[in-house]
């Protein structure tokens, strides 16, 4: 793993699809030297094993104060248990099947993935972390809080020398009233990631209407901003674009747009076109003017907002049409001329293209919709022990079970 992320950092332009290495793999690469590099390994079917011997769910234990070969030699040997594989060669995340399993499902946008690896990894390099009982209790410590940047993140209070995350705590979170109303109001959500399918299915099959010619390289960064949303984001972008095709149902003639105005100064603006399809228009002329409409509109976003860097366009049919089709279009705004600002202009005053501010929105959402505060729950402390882990290897490294070591003290 570290040799194959050192090849990636040496030779980003030799990297290939096919053991023959004639596929060369179509995405670019961010700079090697700036990009943040997540490493992980999968240990198959050790949660079967680890319940076999300790019971619970099955995950393996988080323990930082292991290091390298203490993990398998020397005295006090604990099972199960994970610090850190090479303390010289950057952390690795060793996942069992069961909390594989509760962090694909519960952070299922890469956003939000990442930013649990990312938390979790300066955790632990800040040695706040004294032990944890498995990756889905520390998921169910992370889901809880929220920085200054109201993303998810481990809180310890000043007061407290660590953080001891016992078993129990994911499955607290689960039966935990803020899940049930997260869970019923990401559902519209999912809008989002099935637009994402849609398009990554025309572009890997090659049926992909636009007849431009371009490459599963030049197409993919659209799909890269859509995919690039977290959840909670996606729940607030899915209502707008679905409302905005709703609202056309009493009235399929009238085309309808909307702009999406990013809450974060780097995030992406997306423009929402629901256009009118007449019934004497071909398809192909049909999809030609609404491309040409998205595109104009994208154009004077960029025109009016200069700080839109990331522009997506977004278009579908108005009405409560049977066959519905999509368009999308990237526009980067890192590459504007004086020329295309006047184009741009000439179109908003032609066409009055966004010139009704109303239609300008920035939607904000409560990933609990029934928790207003965001204030942290007291943080277990590391003399607080876990009574559900009696028979577990004894955090303190003794190499004695929990019940017969620290717990009798």
């Amino acid at each position: 793993m570290w040799g194959a992320e050192r090849w990636i950092k040496q030779h980003p332009d030799r990297l290939f699809l096919d053991r023959g290495c004639t596929q060369p793999f179509p995405i670019n690469l961010p700079d090697p030297s700036k990009a943040r590099f997540h490493r992980i390994v999968v240990a198959h079917d050790a949660s079967r094993r680890c319940r076999e011997i300790l019971g619970g769910s099955g995950s393996l234990m988080v323990i930082p104060a292991i290091e390298g070969h203490a993990h398998y030699e020397g005295d006090g040997v604990q099972p199960f248990a994970i610090g850190k594989v090479d303390p010289q060669c950057g952390y690795v995340h060793v996942f069992d099947d069961t909390s594989l399993d509760v962090l694909l499902g519960t952070l299922d946008t890469i956003s939000d993935f990442v930013n649990y690896l990312t938390k979790k990894e300066r955790l632990i390099e800040s040695g706040k972390l004294i032990w944890a009982a498995g990756d889905d209790d520390l998921l169910g410590e992370h889901v809880r809080r929220l920085n200054d940047a109201d993303e998810h993140d481990f809180i310890i209070p000043a007061s407290f020398k660590g953080l001891y995350v016992e078993e129990g705590m994911w499955e607290e979170f689960l039966r935990s009233p803020e899940h049930r109303a997260q869970f019923a109001a990401d559902r519209p959500s999912y809008a989002w990631d099935a637009i994402i399918e849609r398009f990554n299915h025309h572009i890997l099959s090659g049926t992909w209407y636009d007849k431009t010619g371009a490459t599963v390289r030049d197409r993919e960064q659209a799909i890269r901003l859509l995919a690039r949303e977290p959840r909670i984001a996606r729940r607030a972008l899915s209502k707008a674009l679905l409302g905005l095709v709703k609202s056309s149902f009493a009235d399929p003639d009238r085309e309808r747009r909307r702009v999406v105005v990013p809450s974060q100064p780097d995030g992406t603006f997306y423009v929402f076109l629901a256009f009118p399809r007449p019934s004497f228009v071909s398809d192909e002329s049909y999809r030609e003017v609404r491309s040409k409409m998205l595109e104009a509109l994208c154009m004077v976003v960029r025109a009016t907002y200069p700080q839109a860097l990331d522009i997506v366009g977004l278009a579908t049919e108005a009405g409560n049409v049977q066959a519905r089709s999509e368009d999308i279009l990237y526009l980067d705004g890192r590459y504007w001329t004086e020329g295309l600002q006047a184009e741009a202009m000439a179109l908003q005053r032609d066409l009055q293209l966004l010139t009704n501010t109303t239609a300008l929105v920035n939607f904000s959402e409560s990933e609990y919709p029934i928790q207003n505060s965001r204030r942290p729950a007291p943080v277990s402390a590391p003399a607080r022990r876990p009574q559900a882990l009696r028979n577990s290897p004894c955090p303190c490294g003794s190499g004695r079970k929990h019940k017969k070591c620290c717990m009798r003290k």
